[in-house]
């Protein structure tokens, strides 16, 4: 029996996103499994959470993600959701347990970057922004992706 739950344990904890892996854990002990539960949920909350934006600046589509346990998983997404929105959506920025945003001017000039939170993202993407000579730089996207 320890041998099975161990690997749920792990299975969990593999899960998409941390939500979706606290919601496997929940939909696999039943309320009074209390106790593995939050071992179930304890799991999910050691990994490493990744981000990314993606942004196509032809027609300024963007996408991103958050709360996936690989690199890989964030990028994916960001461009699956870019995608969705336009054409020619790259990858602009991916990050780990911070923040991250982007920011572009109606000339095609971008900046991304990162911060300790939203806020300091943002500002930071539109500072970089204006340096990289964008015109009326605004903010696009902010998100984090930690803890």
């Amino acid at each position: 029996m320890c041998v099975a739950i161990g690997l749920l344990v792990r299975a969990s904890a593999h899960a998409e996103s941390v939500n979706g892996c606290i919601d496997t854990c929940t939909d696999t002990y039943n309320s009074d499994q209390w106790e593995l539960q939050q071992n179930c949920m304890n799991q999910c909350q050691n990994h490493v959470n990744y981000g990314a934006i993606a942004y196509a600046p032809g027609d300024g589509s963007y996408g991103y993600s958050y709360d996936y346990h690989s690199e890989n998983e964030a990028d994916r997404h960001a461009l699956a959701n870019c995608s969705d929105e336009g054409n020619g959506c790259q990858v602009v920025i991916t990050f780990w347990e911070t923040c991250a945003a982007l920011a572009a001017g109606d000339n095609n000039r971008y900046a991304a970057s990162l911060g300790d939170g939203a806020g300091d993202a943002s500002g930071k993407a539109l500072a970089a922004c204006a340096r990289k000579g964008g015109r009326n730089c605004d903010v696009k996207v902010s998100t984090c992706a930690r803890d």
